[in-house]
């Protein structure tokens, strides 16, 4: 487990790397939830998150 400190520094390189994206919400999104999980020093499949079933959704939601 990360420290405070450890994922203050986590979150600030991944501010700077997405704060100037320009391509497209679809296109990144599992991406971008990926990194944030990994900036708080865990994975999605560790908190039992999971991108949504498009054969269920209305595919509007994109982590639950």
């Amino acid at each position: 487990m990360r420290s405070g400190l450890e994922i203050y520094a986590a979150l600030q390189k991944f501010v700077a790397k997405w704060s100037g994206h320009s391509g497209s919400e679809k296109a990144e999104a599992q991406t971008y939830l990926n990194e944030l999980f990994a900036a708080y020093g865990t994975d999605r499949s560790e908190v039992g998150a999971l991108f949504e079933d498009f054969r269920s959704s209305a595919g509007f939601m994109d982590l639950h």
